[in-house]
């Protein structure tokens, strides 16, 4: 039985702050918390290193994150009046890559924008035997101009390999994804997931460059533009990875 002197709306405490009254303790912890569920369902994680080829003085390719990695252009070409990254002639060389902390995850994303699609290397890390092929890890297009993604552990005997089965479309750009969460790994292609595999194995991550536009000098390159590559060293899901693609 409630006092008399005591009401059930008196006794309890105001879900907002109503009018110029302080905001109460337990709805400014609750406001906060909703605030930060719903940001990381919306958006993935911060990447640590994001490179922009296109954005080029000719020479560097800075890493718009905080990390300071930034890229080395290997032979500039002049793209739309300035110097620039035409995927027939130049290359991004990103050598800092320590910093990164790759372990068990980490997600590889790039929008390009292919001028030919067959047999092409996009970007990735040589192997430790420089004469394998499977990048370390790397995403390639194939002889019939569908998406080659390949990694390693990290001992560089295992490796694991994916491909997609509709080739790319030349001139249109397209968003390519792959993504390692320590379980499994998927291959996405404009926020889809098109091919998966399991793979549980501390990933493979030498101290040779990533490279963007090639992954060795004698590799058959890239040929077109390539604009934001993402590098996270965690696995990201399938809703943030559309949300790369609808960002833009």
């Amino acid at each position: 039985m409630v006092p008399a002197t005591t009401s059930l709306f008196q006794t309890r405490q105001p879900l907002a702050p109503q009018g110029n009254a302080p905001i109460n303790p337990v709805w400014r912890a609750s406001l906060a918390a909703l605030v930060l569920i719903g940001s990381s369902l919306a958006f993935p994680e911060e990447p640590v290193g994001q490179w922009n080829p296109m954005e080029s003085d000719g020479r560097i390719v800075k890493d718009e994150t905080d990390q300071g990695s930034d890229g080395v252009m290997i032979q500039s070409a002049v793209v739309e009046g300035k110097p620039g990254f035409d995927g027939a002639q130049t290359a991004v060389e990103i050598r800092k890559i320590d910093r990164f902390k790759i372990d068990r995850e980490l997600t590889l994303a790039v929008w390009l924008r292919p001028t030919t699609v067959n047999r092409q290397r996009l970007l990735g890390k040589l192997h430790f035997n420089t004469g394998w092929n499977t990048p370390m890890p790397g995403l390639m297009f194939n002889e019939n101009g569908c998406v080659f993604a390949g990694l390693w552990d990290k001992a560089g005997k295992n490796k694991c390999t994916l491909e997609n089965q509709t080739p790319v479309p030349a001139q249109t750009w397209t968003h390519l994804a792959l993504a390692v969460n320590g379980e499994k790994v998927v291959l996405y292609v404009n926020g889809l997931p098109e091919a998966e595999a399991p793979f549980t194995a501390a990933l493979g991550w030498n101290e040779s460059p990533l490279t963007l536009g090639r992954i060795r000098p004698e590799d058959r390159p890239f040929r077109g533009l390539m604009g934001e590559v993402r590098l996270y060293n965690q696995g990201l899901s399938a809703k943030e990875v559309k949300h790369l693609v609808d960002e833009g």
